[in-house]
C-alpha cells in the first residue's frame, strides 16, 4: 500500500463518522507537515494509570510512541467498553499521551480558539519530538517485513504483522499451500506455533473461544494453556518437560482492524500446575535459519 493510500484509508476509513476527532487528528497531522510520519488511528493502548484497563487512542505515531486522545465527553465514557473487544487487547501498546478537550464540562463545547490551542500545543510537542528522535523515515507494513527477512530473525521489537502461519511456515523455508492447523514442527529444535492467546489481566481474564484456554501475561513473557476437554493433558510430565522451543505468534488485529499474527518470543514447557501448562519466554528474538529444516 503507497502512502497516498494509507493515509486516505487512515483518516477516512477510521475517523468519518466521528466529527470532532475527524478535526482534531486531520488538523494536527497537516500542521505537523512531515510527510516521512506515520500516523494509527483507533489504536489500543493501555491506560497509564491502570494497567488493568484498556481504551482506543484516537491518534498514536509509532515511530514516536507518542499518542493524543481526544476527549469528547460522553465519548470517553463508551471507550472503557471496548475493552470487550479481545482481539484490540491483544494488540494493545503503552505510551506517552496527550490529550484534547473538546467539552469543558457535560454538554459545554470548548470555544474555537480553545480547541486550537491544544491542537497546536500538541503539535508543538510532537514537532519537538521528531526533532529529537532524528530524521523519520515512512516504512510500510511491507517495509518492516524485508527488513526482518533480509536481518534473518524475527524480534518482538520489530512490530510487524503476518498474514498467518502459512506465510510464517514459508519464510521458515517450508513448503506449504495453506495450514488449518495453529502448531507444526519445524525441526528437531522448534515447533512453530499461532495458539489463540488471550491476556491474562491481574483482576481477571479476557476468555478465548475454543476448546484451548491459552492465557498470555501482561508482560508476554508466560503462556498457562488449559484443555478444556480434559483429553491431552495425560502424558508423562518429564517427556512434555523435553519437548522442542516453541516460537509462537498472536492472533490480533492490524493497523486497519483485519487479523494478524505477531511474533511474541520462544517458549520453552516449564511445569503442570493447577490443571495448566507453563511455557516461559526463553528469547525475545530467534534467527529465521535456525527453524529451517
Amino acid at each position: 500500500m503507497d502512502k497516498f493510500e494509507y493515509l486516505s484509508q487512515m483518516f477516512n476509513q477510521r475517523t468519518n463518522r466521528k466529527k470532532y476527532e475527524n478535526y482534531v487528528v486531520n488538523a494536527i497531522y497537516n500542521r505537523i507537515g512531515n510527510s516521512e510520519l506515520v500516523p494509527v488511528t483507533q489504536q489500543f493502548v493501555r491506560n497509564p494509570s491502570d494497567s488493568r484497563r484498556y481504551y482506543l487512542l484516537d491518534l498514536y505515531f509509532p515511530q514516536l510512541n507518542y499518542g493524543i486522545e481526544v476527549d469528547e465527553g460522553y465519548h470517553l465514557k463508551n471507550k472503557e467498553s471496548d475493552v470487550i473487544r479481545e482481539q484490540d487487547i491483544r494488540s494493545a501498546i503503552s505510551c506517552d499521551v496527550g490529550r484534547i478537550s473538546i467539552f469543558k464540562v457535560a454538554n459545554e463545547m470548548q470555544s474555537f480558539d480553545e480547541i486550537e490551542s491544544q491542537i497546536n500545543e500538541q503539535v508543538k510537542i510532537i514537532t519537538e519530538k521528531i526533532k529529537t528522535k532524528g530524521k523519520l523515515k515512512w516504512e510500510t507494513n511491507e517495509d518492516l517485513k524485508q527488513n526482518v527477512i533480509i536481518k534473518g530473525e524475527f524480534s518482538v521489537s520489530d512490530n510487524v504483522d503476518y498474514g498467518g502461519i502459512t506465510e510464517i511456515y514459508r519464510i521458515t523455508g517450508h513448503n506449504a499451500k495453506q495450514l488449518r492447523r495453529c502448531f507444526y514442527k519445524l525441526n528437531e529444535n522448534y515447533y512453530l506455533w499461532v495458539p489463540t492467546l488471550a491476556i491474562k489481566l491481574e483482576d481477571g481474564k479476557i476468555k478465548s473461544s475454543n476448546n484451548y484456554e491459552n492465557y498470555l501475561t501482561e508482560a508476554h513473557d508466560e503462556i498457562i494453556e488449559y484443555d478444556k476437554t480434559k483429553k491431552r493433558f495425560n502424558l508423562n510430565e518429564k517427556k512434555w518437560d523435553g519437548e522442542r522451543n516453541r516460537v509462537v505468534f498472536m492472533k490480533m488485529r492490524d493497523r486497519f482492524g483485519k487479523n494478524c499474527i505477531k511474533f511474541v518470543g520462544v517458549f520453552k514447557a516449564d511445569r503442570i500446575e493447577n490443571g495448566g501448562r507453563h511455557y516461559m519466554r526463553i528469547s525475545e528474538s530467534v534467527k529465521i535459519g535456525d527453524l529451517k529444516k
